[in-house]
């Protein structure tokens, strides 16, 4: 049993810092939060699975790195099918719209000839 002992503290230690080890494979953003939220409160058992949560649900610092540091572009949905002159803006919100619209998905006016802006 006492030659068993160092092997079980080894495990556990490990064990305990699962999030931290997770956080640095992954190349986490926050690893160094990550590990002060595991050493401090991750004797509370809700402390430990908060930093496991955290350690895998973040982007990690590799993908971020391939858009060589410039603000991640947002998706610009395609328009399914429809040219770019199908388009018109909305009286209301000026978001582009289909022409065929009668209500603006953007701000939910109304878009018949009776409903005009003031």
């Amino acid at each position: 049993m006492e030659a068993l002992l160092p092997f079980l503290v080894v495990f556990f230690i490990a064990f305990y810092m699962l999030p931290l080890i997770v956080a640095m494979n992954r190349k986490h953003t926050n690893t160094t939060a990550i590990a002060v939220l595991n050493v401090l409160l991750g004797w509370t058992l809700l402390g430990w699975v908060g930093a496991l949560v955290w350690a895998f649900s973040s982007q990690p610092a590799a993908e971020e790195a391939a858009t060589d540091g410039a603000a991640p572009e947002k998706a610009v949905p395609k328009n399914l099918g429809a040219a770019s002159d199908d388009l018109k803006d909305c009286p209301f919100c000026a978001e582009p719209i289909r022409v065929a619209a009668i209500k603006c998905k953007h701000c939910g006016s109304s878009l018949t000839t009776e409903a005009q802006p003031a």
